[in-house]
């Protein structure tokens, strides 16, 4: 899966503790302790390997956002900045049809090629 490469440094200090995406019937057949390899956009060579822990479905960003509030403590200044960007990620009308899914994870790995 493709992240923004200001995620990958909060993944592997472990301060981001889930990874978030719209709850789209494939996604939601990723189970607990299946292996994610995120990918940065930036740099393809810059990823991290990390298990899933628990799986959550939220109605849309701002219940999941509000929920984990800590996982975007230190990149945003506040949740509405938060939101904005990742609004900015699907559609609306995506979002409204299949929600969000949170992939809480764990035991992340990196690598550069």
């Amino acid at each position: 899966m493709k992240i923004q490469e200001k995620f990958i440094p909060e993944i592997i200090s472990g301060n981001k503790k889930h990874e978030y995406r719209l709850a789209t019937p494939e996604r939601m057949t990723i189970k607990v302790g299946d292996a994610l390899v995120l990918v940065s956009n930036q740099n393809e060579k810059n990823f991290v390997k990390v298990t899933v822990k628990a799986v959550k479905v939220y109605s849309g960003w701002k219940d999941a956002l509000t929920e984990n509030w800590q996982d975007f403590r230190d990149i945003y200044l506040t949740l509405d900045d938060a939101l904005r960007d990742c609004r900015e990620f699907y559609p609306k009308t995506e979002v409204d049809t299949y929600g969000i899914v949170a992939f809480e994870i764990q035991n992340p790995t990196t690598a550069t090629l």
